[in-house]
């Protein structure tokens, strides 16, 4: 099995919290498998074409359903927000006079920390 996801090799070499497309994989490989790192976009025939033929079923929206481990979609869905909060609370700043909320919402910084003052936040909501 050649991949040039070295992620990807690591996971199925420790096992451990496998993706079910990945186990499928190695379940398919059975016992007769070696796995080999192969660097992108370095003009390997094989991978080449493996990244032509994904990029293939990306633009035609060739329909391919994949389990995606809930705890994945958990982190994704975090950073996303933690991101739009931090923007958010970035450009209130710069308004003239700055939103309400500002003064009772905890920052972003408090928030990760875990260390804020409970009666501002009931004042908000």
């Amino acid at each position: 099995v050649a991949s040039d996801s070295r992620a990807v090799l690591s996971n199925v070499l420790s096992q451990c919290r496998l993706t079910p497309i990945t186990a499928e994989v190695v379940r398919l490989a059975g016992d007769c498998h070696s796995l080999v790192y192969v660097p992108a976009h370095k003009g390997i025939p094989g991978n080449e074409e493996a990244d032509r033929l994904a990029n293939l079923a990306v633009t035609n929206g060739i329909y391919a359903p994949v389990d995606v481990p809930r705890a994945h979609t958990r982190r994704l869905a975090g950073d996303y927000f933690w991101g739009e909060w931090e923007r958010e609370w970035g450009n209130a700043g710069s308004a003239d006079p700055p939103p309400v909320y500002k003064r009772f919402a905890p920052s972003l910084e408090a928030l990760r920390a875990n260390v804020w003052e409970w009666v501002r936040v009931l004042q908000l909501l």
